[in-house]
């Protein structure tokens, strides 16, 4: 007996209005962050900066030598973490920014694929009128001595506005540039119904297959150019799921496009 496939939910504008406000409010908190870090740290740096009872004298006498940089850095084993932490911050500042300083379409979700199952996003408007998404399939594979490695397959499609409502990909068809949290959990067989639907089309297509393997955790990046005027990154950092379940998979597209 058939089963009926799962409802494929998509977000209200509000809740995306929502979401976009609550992470400015975290981009803004975080950039608070880094400035009292980088303020902290340029305290440590400064000469006239000692710790109670220090002598503030180069050597010699009744006072001690100033410690290094280095030595700070050694004496207090938390600023190596509290540096990496504020590059962390500033890096995903940068990519959550970069959409506001360059002309570039992007996507951005994190979620827990089950074994057998594809994650499908994208769904924003190209310079050629159609749709483009992005369908990536992770897989646990075990290397001959039982380790245990991510392999993900991807297709990045392109889709006519028939096509699209025909695959039922018109649930992720947006016009927004800038999209979050923005995917869908399919079955095998609504994949091979799209990918069907792609070959016995003269409007829609494939516009690549890449395959990465991977260590759990590891980050990886895939980039592709559709033709001559766009280019194509997706970048993202694949997990176990703790339960076994599947691959819990944080990923970020980008699509830029030259100015014709």
């Amino acid at each position: 007996m058939s089963q009926e496939p799962e409802p494929r939910l998509r977000l209200p504008l509000w809740i995306t209005a929502m979401v976009l406000i609550i992470l400015l409010g975290v981009i803004a908190w975080q950039q608070a962050r880094i400035e009292t870090l980088q303020e902290k740290s340029r305290e440590a740096d400064s000469p006239l900066h000692a710790g109670p009872g220090r002598a503030l004298t180069p050597g010699g006498g009744d006072g001690e030598a100033l410690p290094t940089r280095t030595q700070r850095t050694r004496q207090d084993p938390l600023a190596s973490a509290r540096q990496e932490h504020t590059r962390a911050v500033e890096k995903q500042l940068s990519e959550i920014s970069a959409p506001l300083n360059e002309d570039m379409m992007s996507t951005m979700f994190r979620a827990e694929i089950q074994n057998g199952r594809s994650i499908v996003t994208g769904g924003y408007r190209t310079a050629d009128g159609r749709n483009q998404f992005t369908i990536l399939k992770p897989k646990v594979v075990r290397t001959a001595s039982g380790r245990e490695q991510i392999e993900i397959d991807s297709h990045l499609i392109a889709m006519s506005e028939q096509d699209t409502r025909r695959s039922g990909l018109d649930t992720l068809a947006t016009q927004a540039r800038n999209t979050l949290q923005h995917a869908e959990s399919w079955e095998e067989s609504d994949v091979s119904t799209t990918m069907d639907l792609l070959r016995d089309s003269t409007d829609s297509e494939n516009l690549g297959a890449p395959k990465v393997l991977l260590e759990p955790g590891q980050d990886f990046t895939i980039q592709m150019t559709s033709d001559d005027r766009s280019s194509y990154t997706l970048s993202g950092t694949a997990t176990l799921a703790p339960d076994g379940s599947g691959v819990i998979l944080k990923a970020r597209i980008e699509q830029k496009e030259k100015p014709e």
